[in-house]
């Protein structure tokens, strides 16, 4: 099923002598329509790499002189990597039942270094490598977490007083809650617990969340912000 998906994207919205979809509309979900600013953890991934930009959820950037259109994802232990060079009208589908690991980035790159002649290089030694590193950073940025943590602190309002509604213009509203005597918030489609850390800061703790939350007072004591993910959410006034 794949490959015939990839035929289409690599034969211009066409399958066979069948047309679903225009040349045009199709060529626009593969052009650029933000870029994608190269942080380190990516820069690290792909060192091939100068430029990425995502298009209409495709992932683009050039790869060793080509031009590459490509997107992987996860889920409940799955993992796929589909890969298209449309100028030499290559396609390449991975598929993995290891939810965590980065097999399917490995190979495909290694396929496709195979395929075009390229000078090789050990993907699954540089991948392995990188996901240690990133464990010694996790593990380093949690020691330090709990090194600079106050102990024995307790928040300065009961917890109630913390719930509630808190505004920003950009990201929107989340929603601090109590629920059996602990905090919870609701921001997007994200929902978890905040666990007090110390003083009035909690730990943000939500999948694919991590970080601190810090409830911010006035002069008259009430809670007017949460400060959460490096954003300023202003509390709404009942």
């Amino acid at each position: 099923d794949l490959t015939q998906w990839l035929r289409l994207q690599l034969g211009d919205g066409a399958l066979g002598a069948h047309r679903l979809i225009s040349a045009k509309n199709l060529r626009e979900t593969h052009t650029p329509q933000m870029v994608i600013r190269p942080e380190e953890w990516g820069r690290s991934y792909n060192p091939e790499t100068n430029q990425m930009t995502y298009g209409m959820a495709w992932t683009l950037q050039d790869y060793r002189g080509m031009h590459v259109v490509a997107h992987g994802g996860a889920i409940d232990g799955f993992r796929a990597a589909i890969t298209l060079v449309p100028k030499d009208r290559l396609g390449i589908v991975v598929l993995s039942n290891l939810g965590e690991e980065n097999m399917p980035e490995a190979l495909r790159w290694m396929i496709l270094d195979l395929i075009q002649g390229l000078p090789a290089r050990d993907w699954n030694e540089m991948l392995i490598d990188r996901g240690r590193k990133q464990e010694e950073a996790q593990v380093t940025a949690e020691k330090l977490i709990q090194e600079k943590r106050q102990k024995f602190t307790k928040p300065s309002k009961t917890l109630d007083q913390y719930t509630g509604t808190y505004e920003e213009p950009a990201y929107g509203r989340a929603t601090v809650m109590l629920d059996d005597g602990k905090l919870r918030f609701a921001w997007s489609n994200f929902r978890g617990a905040l666990e007090h850390y110390h003083y009035d800061t909690f730990r943000v703790q939500a999948p694919r969340l991590d970080g601190l939350a810090r409830f911010e007072l006035n002069a008259n004591g009430d809670v007017t912000t949460l400060e959460m993910l490096g954003v300023e959410f202003k509390k709404v006034t009942p």
